[in-house]
């Protein structure tokens, strides 16, 4: 991030002035609101109300144009109508303003008539001063805790209509397209004790986008764990860029990512402007760069408030120490359910155990200690044991949360006893937990769950996070320095590429193909096939035949000459209205499981690979997995091992384990050499690629290829 752009967030985020203009006395209205809020908190800037026939506005002294405001402005916000936005916007960029922010709404989210033309007005003025940041249109606020400072409109901010105790900075931050629902994820996020730094609507992004929030934040000394709600991304490609220095930074991001429905898709662009792209592609890129993807508000704020305090986790293995034995085995089962092990303990630790417990404990894991066990030194001893053990990475403390006096006596010790274990401590209450109970363990830095799912949801996205952070290897190479910031430069037509072409791409690229020739004549395909040799497959070529074994257009397992005129005769019937390319004879490859390796070429966010079951039934089973391009071999191993068709390529039933580490070596080269192509491939289905025995590699039997020109290029 530049300087210049550092300098105008900074300016919207942490103010030394503001100016509001249309600000209004009546904190009724949306005009006046911002300025009656930010005057309950107690940030200490300048404030300069503008309004062209006021001279004084809630106690203030008003001024006339942003041209009159005595002082330097970082901030100016607007609150008036929409048509007048990209005029006060040019007399902004004028006054030197450093960063203007529109609250105002009526711009891109309103797509047809006079939304489209002042949205197009209002990008003309941010070009016309590029000096000054802009912030919105229809945005919400902003809310920087540490200092106080509190620009916006929503209740949850406002000690008149919502907010009650100051709340207490801490180190998580908010970047929300939907003001609403940023504003809400601090609201519900404060009332389960989670404690933040910054809360940023972004609204439509006509200038500053998530991805610079975000950016700038990485560099906040405040900021340990950034949660994101988006819908799309102004410039998607960029994300790859912010994601690589989040994780080598060491800053976890939680996101929230709508519009995966069609439904959503659709009505995405109406509300807030903004594109919300393939989901499945997002996914990938988010777990490919450790980002965690959530799916509700529930979710985020467990994953968010976990990783604020107690960080990733470094294994999957949960300890459970609990005075009711159904809820420990509640959340045995939604552990469980979520990949993780609750492993029982060796029979030493349990003795030790039970040996400071009643007859009728349990110590196996769970530990349940029984409400009988009133000899607190007894249950503390007995936690000790479970959380010294070197079976466990993490330990779970089930308890009531409906009592909070001496609640911080009680926990405080049993925090310090595992804390000096190395190993987190969180809490799961069977009961509502009752708000002094919140602030105790917020002040212990303690995560706690009333939902067993939601436990078992936030352990396992924070082992996830772990494996990412243990294994750099795994993470996807960076696309070439000259790679365009928009792939647009390849916007030309696409068209369908053909077998035999595909093949001899990778051919050239060393990539394992079987020997073959394209040939016109019957003739041609008997000679072929001898000099090949016995067995060969024939295959029709057309660009326009993308499933040639559905219409007889391929014949395999040829032993000789007249097989092979026949099966010519057979594959150029098969499509007698079709444009061919003529007919492909190739050396039979050696039987094997079938998999499948393809690529996505996405206009937005850019090359993906995919690897999975192959074979006619492909689609049907739909077992694959996508990576960020380009993979690494480890990265591609670790995918394939993630297949449910996985144990069958390992030895399964007396079969001789496949050879996967070929695999995963050839997914990586394709991944790599596709990102070389500079955004060509729209999509490569390479199906079957024939998988053989340990030490045999693997052979790309069959391919198709969409690919697109650059910019202006004709087919």
């Amino acid at each position: 991030m530049d300087e210049r752009r550092r300098a105008q967030i900074a300016a919207l985020v942490a103010p030394r002035s503001v100016a509001l203009l249309g600000a209004s006395s009546d904190s009724r209205i949306l005009g006046g609101r911002p300025l009656a809020i930010l005057g309950q908190h107690s940030w200490s800037g300048a404030v300069y109300p503008v309004h062209p026939t006021r001279d004084e506005i809630g106690g203030l002294r008003a001024y006339r144009s942003i041209g009159e405001v005595p002082g330097p402005v970082d901030l100016a916000v607007f609150l008036v109508p929409p048509p007048v936005v990209p005029e006060l916007l040019d007399q902004c960029g004028a006054a030197g303003v450093t960063t203007s922010y529109i609250i105002t709404s009526g711009f891109g989210e309103a797509p047809e008539g006079d939304g489209r033309r002042l949205d197009t007005a209002l990008r003309e003025a941010c070009t016309r001063w590029p000096a000054m940041g802009v912030a919105g249109p229809n945005g919400e606020g902003v809310y920087h805790l540490s200092g106080d400072f509190a620009l916006s409109f929503s209740p949850t901010v406002d000690y008149e209509r919502g907010l009650t105790d100051r709340p207490v900075p801490g180190n998580i931050a908010v970047v929300a397209q939907s003001g609403g629902i940023g504003f809400g994820i601090f609201n519900q996020g404060t009332a389960r004790g989670l404690r933040f730094s910054t809360v940023v609507s972004t609204g439509n992004e006509v200038d500053l986008e998530a991805l610079d929030y975000v950016e700038y934040l990485l560099d906040d000394p405040a900021t340990d764990v950034i949660a994101l709600f988006i819908e799309g991304f102004k410039n998607p490609l960029r994300l790859r860029q912010v994601a690589r220095r989040a994780l080598e930074r060491g800053t976890p991001i939680v996101v929230m990512k709508v519009g995966r429905s069609a439904q959503a898709q659709r009505t995405a662009v109406s509300h807030t402007g903004h594109l919300t792209g393939r989901a499945d592609l997002y996914s990938a890129l988010f777990a490919d760069f450790g980002i965690t993807e959530v799916r509700s508000l529930d979710e985020l704020l467990d994953v968010a408030g976990a990783l604020a305090t107690t960080g990733p986790l470094p294994g999957r293995r949960v300890g459970v120490f609990t005075a009711s034995g159904g809820a420990g085995l509640w959340v045995v089962d939604a552990c469980a359910e979520h990949g993780l092990d609750v492993p029982e303990l060796p029979a030493d630790e349990q003795a030790r155990i039970l040996a400071r417990l009643p007859y009728y404990a349990s110590a196996s894991n769970p530990v349940d200690y029984t409400a009988g066990a009133s000899d607190e030194h007894g249950v503390t001893a007995a936690l000790a044991g479970l959380a010294g053990s070197s079976s466990v990475d993490v330990v779970v403390l089930v308890m009531s949360l409906t009592v909070a006096a001496g609640l911080a006596d009680r926990v405080r010790p049993l925090v310090e006893l595992v804390a000096a274990t190395g190993k987190p401590l969180v809490v799961a209450s069977y009961t509502h937990p009752v708000a002094d109970a919140v602030a105790v363990l917020a002040d212990l830095g303690i995560p706690w769950f009333t939902s067993q799912q939601g436990l078992g949801r936030t352990l396992a996205a924070l082992a996830d996070r772990h494996d990412v952070v243990s294994h750099p290897e795994r993470s996807p190479g960076a696309l070439p320095a000259g790679a365009p910031d928009d792939p647009g430069h390849r916007s030309g037509p696409e068209h369908v590429v053909p077998e035999h072409t595909v093949k001899g791409w990778l051919r050239t690229a060393g990539l394992p193909v079987p020997d073959g020739q394209l040939v016109q004549t019957e003739d041609e395909a008997v000679a072929a096939g001898a000099a090949l040799g016995y067995p060969v497959v024939v295959k029709l070529q057309s660009a326009e035949v993308s499933h040639k074994g559905d219409i007889g257009a391929v014949v395999v397992d040829l032993a000789g000459p007249d097989e092979v005129a026949a099966a010519f005769r057979q594959v150029v019937a098969a499509a007698p209205d079709r444009p061919v390319d003529g007919v492909l004879v190739e050396r039979m490859a050696v039987r094997g499981r079938e998999m499948m390796i393809g690529v996505i070429g996405d206009p937005d966010l850019g090359p993906f690979v995919v690897v999975g079951t192959g074979g006619a039934d492909a689609e049907l089973v739909a077992d694959t997995q996508i990576l960020t391009a380009p993979a690494t071999v480890e990265a591609a191993r670790a995918a394939i091992d993630r297949l449910r068709s996985a144990r069958g390529l390992t030895g399964w039933r007396g079969q001789p384990p496949a050879d996967v580490a070929a695999l995963a070596e050839l997914v990586s080269k394709i991944s790599g050499w596709v990102v070389e192509l500079d955004d060509a491939v729209v999509e490569l289905d390479l199906n079957p690629v024939i998988l053989h025995d340990e030490g045999r590699g693997v052979d790309i039997v069959d391919g198709l290829a969409v690919v697109r020109s650059p910019a202006g290029a004709s087919t």
